[in-house]
């Protein structure tokens, strides 16, 4: 398994070969992250991204892969259409879950995501 600064550095890489040389400060920009925060996460300084800022990187850089390499569920449709509010919730529902999981042992993951999804409203899914 790769780290997530190995990761960034492939993927700024493999970028530039597709679109041209492009400092780190103007990529930052692009990701939508600050540039001394990509930096430190690219040189190990920092090792993880909440699930959120994991997702809008893979949504601009259009590889998900980000979200294997820490660890966090990979949606099996992305979640475009949605407002970024209304992601944001969804994110932070499915990092909430992650860290419920990985706090049980292995025997009682399903037991657990049961419970979780047992308390959850039944949706309204009749039209007005």
């Amino acid at each position: 398994m790769s780290t997530l600064g190995s990761w960034l550095e492939h993927q700024y890489l493999e970028w530039q070969m597709r679109h041209g040389r492009i400092s780190l400060a103007k990529w930052s920009d692009f990701l939508g992250v600050d540039k001394t925060y990509l930096n430190q996460l690219m040189n190990g300084r920092r090792a993880s991204v909440t699930m959120q800022t994991a997702y809008q990187i893979g949504e601009r850089l259009g590889d998900f892969s980000i979200l294997e390499v820490l660890g966090y569920p990979v949606p099996d449709a992305p979640l475009i259409g949605l407002a970024d509010d209304e992601r944001a919730v969804v994110l932070g529902w499915l990092e909430y879950v992650k860290t419920q999981l990985d706090s049980v042992p292995e025997a009682e993951r399903m037991a657990t995501l049961k419970a979780i999804l047992d308390g959850l409203p039944d949706a309204d899914t009749k039209a007005d």
